[in-house]
């Protein structure tokens, strides 16, 4: 034996979304900015990760950094580091010192954060 039932549900206000004017949100904050190279440091954030050396005066500065995982990894000035693609600006004695940019919600305006990480001793 079979029990067939009918339901029936009706909506009272059918929702209607309108995307004009709105930002897309499956559209990345970088949008607008020059592409950023993947130094394969975007893969952690950036206080996930730890200086743990220095180089300067052979060249351009350097810092060795490494990734929770146990990687090494070393950067200079110019370099991208962390999920956002913050910017390795300056390297001294005991830090790197990092700048993020990205557009704010609304799109019209950039944001810029700055990060340091310095040195473990």
């Amino acid at each position: 034996m079979w029990l067939v039932l009918s339901l029936t549900v009706q909506a009272e206000d059918d929702f209607q979304y309108n995307p004009i004017g709105k930002r897309d949100p499956f559209q990345t904050f970088r949008v607008g900015l020059p592409p950023a190279p993947d130094t394969g440091l975007t893969a952690w954030e950036i206080d996930e990760l730890r200086l743990v050396g220095i180089v300067d005066g052979l060249g351009p500065e350097r810092a060795m950094l490494i990734d929770p995982d146990g990687g090494s990894w070393i950067v200079e000035v110019g370099d991208y580091v962390g999920r956002a693609w913050g910017q390795v600006v300056e390297i001294d004695d005991d830090s790197i010192h990092l700048r993020e940019e990205y557009l704010d919600i609304t799109g019209d305006g950039l944001v810029v954060k700055p990060y340091q990480i310095t040195f473990e001793h």
